[in-house]
């Protein structure tokens, strides 16, 4: 029972926001907590429904957002999700007593609006949560007020600006239909008010976008200057001046597009703020894009009153003839812009000097200028010229005060120089590779560049002004010798002699910028007293006494008000795992020593240890030592490291060199690479990983000499940030901080490629010949090693990744992917020449590892060790293997190859050694992307008859470097044509695993001729010529069938199928004439579904452009369809505004006579007037070779649902008069053999758009549906109920006969008739690709012990070899169908697949998906639960099931999918993979039913496959299992037909459900009559059917949720439910 009188309040509290917290309830004037005991999914739902929050994201107990307060309202809660309120839920008030606030509730929801596509969770395009869905926003729907809501309902501040036109890219889904009306005070957007529905719909071409700012400045006479204050938490705060300085002000006015900071005035300039002054510490160097990307400490911070608040004055925002400096390391120089007309452009000139670039750094307040220079190639601006040639005094103050009048000459030759500056203003100082911001090596910024200074002379007074500059306290220490590592650029500055009152350090007295006689190993750096460390002291295994390094002493850290969080970032930092415990058991006694901290306060905002709030810095901080904070993480302590090791980390004079551990192996000296970084322990990428890199770990950790460099967290994952990844070092380095490396934080690396060493001593031994046979290619395949002059294999015992990447260097393949065994490539013939291969990955030549001998007894070639390397090169970037940008592996490192240096010959190179055929295109420029990493820097001087790349002569190294910006790429193609005049005609070739062959013309149509055309840049298949046109071809023939729609890009996008292919001779040979490449007036049809319809486009110039007219009409759509031999003109149209074009416009205003042969032939001479007024319509056309047949919602390509493409859409055929001669005609014209069965009744399900025809009367002959009488296109009397559909002789299914779990004898549906498959020539990969295609599994074994006898019916198929190329069972070679391909039982192919049979389906069921009129709607089912109805939803599609996702998934969903089932009523629906995640695709998401629908194909969702979804969001469905049999009434007499107390049905309950079933067997007895007698009037001429169709009568039923209701009441109806079998 529930205590609550209607919907009670509730609120989310101590989370970040108002729709993340603490469940809080008002009951009796007085808010409480929910005990978090049985607190689920379902329970948070209906939370966040009531608070319009959205969705639940998690459900929260044991008071995750901390303890409440007060009295506890609610216990047991259980919600089904479809109530409105917290209240309306059932809850259990016995269970209150063992609840405490330990307990309490809490939710996580997604919130009522949220912003996506932005780089950080405060800017983005704008989706609102309704009905379960994410909508996206319409720009014109959403203005200024509205964003200030969302921001400060995100707690992101206030709105900064407010893009439209889908700046943050396009949304997916449905759009937000209606106007949000903002006054721009509310606190939710919920709370808005919204206009009607949108008249006009809108595309998320105009998708709304915000960027939020948690910064403002306030109290100015301009937005551009005031006080600085900052929103935390839902709170705006002034920021404390302590720390504030001009490069922080900097950041700040250009994130606000104030442009520069002019000073950074105090004392209350702007006023005194109002609530809390906020003490962090930014630490910018002035080149980032807001301060959030700062450094930030807070710790240990002083009181800070609003005497002091932080204040600046910008220059404001741009105006004309504003300038910034770009590409410099500093605001105060770099390349010079200027803005004009809205826009920055660059500023040109050769003569550039300093007189310009005083004025540049006059204007800008960035001091005198250092220096004028033009920057190099790579660092030029691509934008608009704003001025070009400028001539100055120098006194100027403004640079378009300057001459910018040059002679016509002049300016005529072209000034290409961009032009920067350095300004005394961009001068700064760093320390680096310390333990911290304030230790380190110093340096100094100046003439754009950093270098270091000499120590000589170098002592505390040069300390100390370096560390006050720093804003990091007085000089600790002044150390020299390179103690924190050497530079490697310009020595800046020796002999330093400041007194220690300087501003800056190049304000003391020293030598001459850049002159000195140092060396890097003289290095100055400094400890200042603000450098902070960690530690745990007398403790072990991460357990211990906290204490933190300050002002050059180690002090304890007070526990009070210390949070769950405090110990969490504490435990990062010392690298101990990311959560811990508070000991609070210490014995009482007074402290001595230092107790610099208490109070520290972190919370969920803070991200490091350093930035959390506390108590000032005070060395008697407590006294008490019950007070001391001690800490158990959660974490294992690092391996005791070696000697050089032991006192690091957590000292000031620690150096990044001995930062480095090997954690998992033994003593310290193998194990996963470690190093520390930024406070914390990360691992090593192993991309690029070698033995030069092992060398130098293994040195850095004192170790020795490297025995193999290790990948693949071979140690095991380690935890926490990857700091470096694609390590290159020469062998020679000190340590890795020496070597070239990347960041680790590019997201491409996971912790499964942590790098990992073994250090100690090892030798080599001689080389030796190998080769890998029956790959993909040269660098994949089975190894064999040459011995006394013959081929040998090597035993896969003991194979592993180490012994792989040998055989890749020996071959010159790269890199080893992956080391097989078990004769993955095949067995071998002849000797076992190796076994028990041991190498450490370091060796020259297999030959060189160590083997055992008399291991080979035991090694047969089933056993036979196989390599896939990585290649020597690789195309990256592109949409598929054989296109992309060129990269080559060179010294275990893929470099990028210069456009420069790589030409067509090149190309073909690379083609044929991946085995992608030829070259098709060869762009430059960094076409597909630019790299990352090292260039590759020689020039490849191919001939082009090379079979492989590492084969081709180079050149020497280059003297000008290249660019990434440069980058080669390549776009091969498997498809040419030979044999023809031009390039655009001949016979058709194919390359397949290295080889050319032709095409067999039997299944080549023009779709598919058309798509080969416009992938080879030809146009469009004019004719497809037969009988040896262009000459016999030679070598094999290629059997496979495509299926082109013709909207392809390429063929390899087509459907293909190739079992049973009769066989085909060169006679029949593949050819096509295509109209060739694009020249001056050629037209193509874009955004249309085929190449005959579309919106019209005109090459011109060498680009393709627009047409447009707003009176188009037939005569010029004929003029457009004869040119592209499409037939007549079907329709003449004007795109709507969403189809419309954006690019360049080729041709404006047309007029036709109709009967011109090119659309350049009709009148463009239209009167000035009607071009002046502006004509912005495309235009479009259809005509008649648009029209298309297909086969939708079927098992197959040849079965499904008729539906004709006319005029632009698909639409479906009544079956009105339908018989086999319409069915025949349809299955010659998609090639699918003959008719099978013609049904109605829209048996492949009802479609949803036009229903084109009916009374289609075929007599079978005629070449298209469209060629048969029937009548008027769109007019008649159907439903779509009455849909028409087919089933062909070339539909294909398997099966598995007289088996079970997934075993059993393998048969092919073909022809109308199952038949066996004979096991002659089965591949591993034939049974592998079955049991895919059977839902069982990816893999599976062939079962040969089978008895003698004679083999009785039919036998379709034989030798089917599937290979590696084949990605379906219905694209394997095979012998040709034939009904008796063997006669022998033992022929006969029985399976074993390695995968678990799906739960046994409900009869309807029964017969999917391996049966021919098996529907799509049918293909369902429920994993891991129960009888089949409660489980895990799954699918069938394309072959295969897959999973749902449980975004938007809700009680009509799962009553769609219960009643799909066959399974009655649903109970809940689950989410988060509540019966186990699923494997393969996710083939829905985002569905959307209105709960009546009778399968789940019919419902609006979203395609799976965007990536979005990952099986722990699978949903989940719990049906009743329950059946409605009948309908009884009870009676006011209790004692008659109603369920009793105890749940028991009575006797005369009993007594009707007999009656009911009888009566329904009547019932279906005269429903078969009737169904027999419709079908019977139609005069369908049906073949017999391989399958009964199953009979199905729609029963209401109601939710699971409304039974209580329905068994009350006198005299009421009930419905009498009974558990299915």
């Amino acid at each position: 029972m529930s205590m609550f009188e209607g919907a009670a309040e509730v609120k989310l509290e101590d989370g970040r926001g108002p729709c993340t917290g603490r469940v809080e309830v008002k009951h009796q004037g007085q808010w409480g907590t929910v005990c978090g005991i049985s607190w689920d999914m379902d329970d948070a739902a209906v939370v966040c429904k009531q608070l319009r929050c959205g969705s639940a994201v998690k459900a929260h107990a044991e008071a995750h957002f901390g303890p409440g307060s007060g009295p506890i309202w609610m216990a047991g809660v259980e919600c089904h999700g479809n109530e409105s309120a917290l209240s309306d839920c059932t809850d259990t008030e016995w269970i209150r007593q063992y609840c405490d606030h330990s307990r309490d509730a809490g939710v996580m929801c997604s919130g009522f609006v949220r912003l996506v596509g932005g780089d950080n969770p405060c800017s983005g395009r704008v989706e609102i949560h309704d009905r379960n869905k994410w909508k996206t926003v319409c720009d014109s729907a959403f203005g200024p007020k509205a964003a200030d809501v969302v921001c400060r309902e995100l707690q992101c501040g206030t709105a900064l600006s407010v893009p439209g036109a889908a700046h943050f890219g396009e949304g997916a889904g449905p759009m937000w239909d209606r106007e949000l009306q903002c006054v721009g005070n509310e606190s939710l957007l919920s709370s808005c008010p919204t206009g009607s529905p949108r008249e006009q719909p809108c595309t998320h071409a105009n998708a709304a976008g915000v960027t939020c700012t948690r910064f403002r400045l306030v109290n100015g006479s301009t937005a551009c200057e005031g006080r600085v204050e900052v929103h935390v938490q839902g709170t705006w705060g002034t920021l404390c001046a302590s720390r504030w300085d001009l490069l922080d002000a900097h950041v700040l006015c250009r994130h606000l597009n104030c442009g520069f900071a002019e000073s950074i005035p105090k004392g209350g300039r702007f006023g005194r703020g109002s609530g809390p002054v906020w003490r962090d510490s930014f630490h910018c160097d002035g080149t980032e894009a807001h301060l959030g990307e700062c450094p930030v400490t807070a710790l240990g911070a002083s009181p800070c009153s609003h005497e002091n608040d932080a204040a600046v004055i910008c220059s404001g925002p741009a105006r004309f003839a504003s300038l910034r400096l770009v590409g410099g390391g500093s605001p105060c120089d770099g390349r010079v812009e200027i803005f004009q007309h809205g826009t920055w452009g660059r500023v040109l000139d050769e003569q550039w000097d300093v007189q310009e670039a005083s004025v540049v750094c006059r204007q800008l307040q960035c001091g005198e200028a250092e220096a004028a220079y033009n920057p190099p190639k790579a660092q030029r601006g691509t934008g608009p010229v704003g001025l070009r040639g400028v001539r100055c005094a120098g006194h100027e103050a403004n640079l378009t005060l300057c001459n910018t009048s040059l002679p016509e000459s002049a300016l005529e030759a072209g000034i290409a120089e961009d032009v920067g500056v350095v300004c005394w203003g961009s001068r700064q100082v760093r320390l680096v590779n310390g333990p911290g911001r304030c230790a380190g090596r110093v340096e100094i910024y100046y003439q754009g560049s950093w270098g270091s200074v000499c120590d000589d002379g170098w002592d505390l007074s040069d300390a100390a002004v370096v560390c006050r500059q720093l804003g990091c306290g007085g000089a600790l220490e002044a150390v020299g010798s390179a103690r924190f590592g050497e530079g490697s650029a310009q020595i800046w500055l020796e002999s330093v002699n400041c007194s220690g009152a300087e501003a800056a350090l190049w304000d003391c007295p020293a030598g001459s910028w850049g002159q000195h006689d140092c060396g890097h190993k003289e290095d100055a750096g400094v400890v200042c007293s603000e450098f902070m460390a960690l530690r745990l002291e007398k403790g072990t295994n991460c357990s211990g006494r906290l204490q933190v390094f300050y002002n050059g002493t180690w002090g304890s850290i007070c526990s009070n008000s210390m949070t769950p969080e405090t110990v969490s970032l504490a435990c990062k930092e010392l690298g101990c795992g990311d959560r811990g415990s508070l000991e609070t058991q210490r014995p009482y006694g007074r402290l001595s020593g230092t107790a610099w901290l208490d109070r520290v306060e972190c919370g969920e905002r803070n991200s490091s240890f350093w930035q959390c709030p506390s108590a000032p810095w005070h060395p008697q901080s407590c006294d008490d030592l019950r007070e001391e904070t001690h800490i158990t993480c959660k974490g294992s302590q690092p391996e005791t490291p070696p000697a050089p090791m032991a006192a690091c980390p957590s000292t000031p004079s620690c150096t990044d060199r001995e930062k480095i551990r090997a954690v998992g192996g033994e003593k310290g000296c193998s194990g996963r690479v470690e190093v520390w970084h930024r406070g914390s322990w990360g691992t090593v990428c192993d991309d690029s990983w070698d033995m030069r890199d092992a060398e130098v770990a293994c040195r850095q950790l004192g170790c020795g000499p490297a025995v193999s460099a290790l990948a693949e967290a071979a140690f095991g994952e380690g935890s926490g940030p990857i700091w470096l990844e694609q390590v290159e070092c020469r062998g020679t380095e000190p340590s890795l901080q020496d070597c070239w490396a990347q960041p680790g934080d590019s997201g491409a690396c996971r912790h499964k490629e942590d790098a990992a060493v073994n250090c100690s001593e090892t030798s080599m031994a001689e080389l030796g010949p190998v080769k890998l046979e029956d790959g993909r290619g040269r660098c994949a395949g089975r190894v064999e090693v040459k011995h006394q002059g013959q081929w040998g294999t090597v035993c896969g015992i003991s194979w592993d990744t180490n012994d792989a990447a040998v055989v890749c260097k020996q071959l010159r393949c790269g890199s080893a992917v992956k080391a097989h065994a078990e004769a993955h490539f095949g067995p071998g013939s002849g000797p076992i020449w190796m076994a028990d291969v041991e190498c450490h990955g370091n060796e020259s030549a297999l030959s060189d590892c160590t083997d055992t001998e008399w291991i080979r007894q035991y090694c047969d070639h089933s056993r036979d060790a196989g390599v896939t390397c990585s290649g020597f090169v690789r195309l990256v970037g592109g949409d598929n293997p054989c296109s992309g940008r060129v990269e080559i592996h060179d010294r275990n490192k893929w470099k990028t190859v210069c456009d420069s240096a790589f030409g067509p010959k090149a190309a073909d190179v690379v083609c044929r050694e991946l085995q992608c055929g030829t070259a098709l295109s060869v762009p430059g420029a960094a076409h597909f992307g630019e790299g990352a990493g090292p260039m590759w820097d020689r020039e490849l001087q191919c001939v082009g008859n090379e079979s492989l790349l590492s084969s081709c002569p180079t050149g020497s190294p280059r003297e000008q470097p290249c660019t990434h910006a440069n980058a080669a790429g390549v776009t091969c193609t498997r498809f040419r044509l030979v044999n023809g005049s031009t390039a655009c005609e001949g016979r058709v070739e194919v390359h397949v695993q290295g080889t050319w062959g032709t095409l067999c013309a039997s299944r080549w149509d023009l779709l598919d001729a058309h798509v080969l055309c416009r992938h080879l840049n030809c146009g469009f298949a004019e004719s497809i010529p037969k009988g040896g046109h262009f000459g016999r071809g030679s070598g094999p023939v290629w059997r496979d069938s495509f299926h082109c729609d013709g909207t392809e890009a390429h063929l390899g996008e087509c459907p293909v199928t190739a079992l049973g292919a009769s066989p085909c001779s060169h006679e029949n040979d593949a050819a096509v004439i295509c109209s060739g490449p694009a020249r001056f007036a050629s037209l193509r049809l874009v955004g249309g579904g085929s190449p005959c319809d579309g919106r019209v486009e005109i090459f011109q110039h060498g680009t393709w452009g627009r047409v447009l007219d707003e009176q188009w009409d037939v005569q010029e759509a004929s003029v457009v369809c004869r040119q592209l031999q499409c037939g007549e003109a079907e329709a003449a149209y004007n795109p709507p505004k969403a189809q419309r074009g954006t690019g360049p416009v080729g041709l404006r205003g047309v007029r036709c006579a109709g009967h011109e042969a090119n659309l350049t032939l009709c009148n463009t001479s239209l009167p000035e007037s009607a071009l002046e007024a502006g004509i912005a319509e495309d235009v479009g056309v259809v005509c008649r070779g648009s029209r298309q047949v297909r086969l939708v919602n079927g098992p197959g390509r040849s079965a499904g649902r008729v539906e004709i493409y006319y005029q632009g859409s698909w639409g479906s055929v009544c079956d009105d008069g339908w018989d086999l001669s319409d069915a025949a005609v349809v299955c010659r014209q998609l090639g699918c053999g003959g008719a099978l069965e013609a049904v109605g009744s829209a048996r492949f399900g009802e479609g949803s758009a036009q229903i084109w025809l009916e009374s289609v009367n075929c007599s079978g002959a005629e070449a298209a549906l469209w060629d048969c009488p029937a009548g008027s296109w769109g007019q008649h009397d159907c439903g779509h109920k009455e849909d028409a559909g087919v089933v062909c002789s070339e539909f294909m299914a398997l099966r598995l006969e007289k088996g079970t779990n997934c075993s059993g004898r393998l048969q092919v549906f073909y022809n109308g008739t199952w038949g066996s498959v004979c096991s002659n020539s089965v591949t591993p990969e034939t049974v592998s690709l079955a049991c895919k295609e059977l839902g069982c599994g990816d893999r599976g074994s062939l079962e040969t012990q089978r008895p003698y006898g004679r083999l009785s019916g039919t036998a379709w198929l034989d030798r089917v070899e599937c290979g590696e190329r084949n990605s379906s069972f219905w694209q394997c070679p095979s012998a040709p169908w034939h009904p008796q391909s063997c006669d022998d039982l033992r022929e006969e192919t029985h399976i074993t697949c390695k995968g678990s049979q799906p739960e046994t389906p409900l009869a309807p069921m029964a017969a999917c998906p391996s049966t021919p009129s098996c529907t799509d709607r049918e293909k369902i089912r429920a994993v891991g639960g129960e009888k089949g109805c409660s489980g895990r939803v799954e699918v069938w599609h394309r072959g295969s099931w897959g999973t749902v996702c449980d975004d938007s998934w809700d009680m009509r969903d799962a009553e769609v999918a219960c009643r799909q089932l066959g399974c009655g009523p649903a109970v809940s629906a689950l989410a988060e993979a509540a019966f186990g995640e699923g494997s393969g695709p996710i083939w829905l998401e985002q569905v959307e039913c209105r709960g009546t629908e009778p399968s789940l194909q019919d419902c609006w969702a979203r395609p799976g496959d965007s990536g979005a979804c990952r099986h722990k969001e699978d949903a989940a469905v719990n049906c009743s299992g329950l059946v409605l049999l009948f309908l009884c009434f009870c009676h006011a007499d209790p004692t008659w037909g109603c369920l009793t107390g105890s749940g028991r049905v009575s006797l005369p309950v009993i007594m009707c459900i007999v009656l009911g079933a009888l009566v329904c067997l009547l019932l279906g007895l005269l429903a078969g009559q009737v169904r027999s007698a419709r079908a019977g009037r139609r005069g369908s001429e049906r073949a017999q059917e391989p399958f009964p169709e199953a009979v199905y009568e729609e029963i209401g039923s109601s939710p699971a949720w409304q039974k209580q209701a329905r068994f009350s009441g006198s005299g009421a109806p009930i419905l009498v439910l009974i558990k299915s079998l």
